[in-house]
């Protein structure tokens, strides 16, 4: 036979074991929601900043593209004087030549 004071501990341990799933169940509700708040939050901050890092970058593109043209036209400019200028030498040259 059993005793009555086992019984008993026995309903009172499952009765607490049943109240302690209950508190973890809603901790675990209450921290997934927490989380899921903060994980929108940081999905937010996360999306304006690339955004910000999207827009620093097509300005420094426009930028490097806008300087990469300045060179180019500096160096077809400079191409085009070194021509003038071995043109000029060489009519210098033939000019000294008729001279002497």
């Amino acid at each position: 036979m059993r005793r009555p004071g086992i019984a008993q501990t026995r309903t009172e341990l499952r009765d607490e074991i049943a109240q302690t799933r209950t508190e973890l169940r809603d901790e675990i509700a209450q921290t997934r929601a927490e989380l899921r708040g903060e994980i929108a939050q940081t999905r937010t901050e996360l999306r304006g900043e690339i955004r910000e890092s999207e827009l620093r970058l097509a300005t420094r593109t426009v930028e490097q593209t806008a300087a990469t043209r300045d060179r180019y036209a500096m160096l077809t400019g400079q191409l085009e004087l070194r021509d003038r200028v071995e043109r000029c030498e060489h009519d210098i040259e033939e000019l000294k030549q008729r001279v002497s």
